[in-house]
């Protein structure tokens, strides 16, 4: 086994290390706030402790989420709004006002892997 330096991903701003096998090849891709490692036996998906600044317009995937009563349907998957605020660090979630109210709601809390930087 060879382990791969922890490396810096320039646009989320964390650093981490992995294992890698020797004789796989491995494809690494740090977009969306998620690190992508595929190898030719199987595919890994590792939130890579993306961080959202309050302001920040986003969109969340709101499909099977609860929030003040209202439950999200499936079709709710690319909700558009902006970082309120960090709520929670293990599993890191956070409060988005949204662009748009559904059913008079305004304000959910999202966990992270549920969020993507909208670009």
């Amino acid at each position: 086994m060879d382990t791969v330096p922890a490396t810096e991903i320039p646009h989320v701003g964390v650093s981490i290390s992995w294992t890698l096998f020797v004789g796989q090849s491995y494809i690494a891709d740090a977009s969306e706030n998620v690190l992508h490692l595929t190898s030719q036996s199987a595919r890994i998906d590792l939130c890579a402790g993306a961080m959202f600044q309050s302001g920040q317009l986003v969109r969340v995937n709101l499909a099977g989420l609860q929030a003040e009563g209202v439950m999200f349907q499936a079709a709710v998957t690319d909700a558009v709004g902006h970082i309120v605020k960090q709520t929670a660090e293990q599993p890191p979630k956070y409060l988005v006002k949204l662009l748009f109210s559904f059913r008079g709601v305004s304000e959910v809390e999202v966990p992270a892997d549920r969020i993507h930087a909208q670009s």
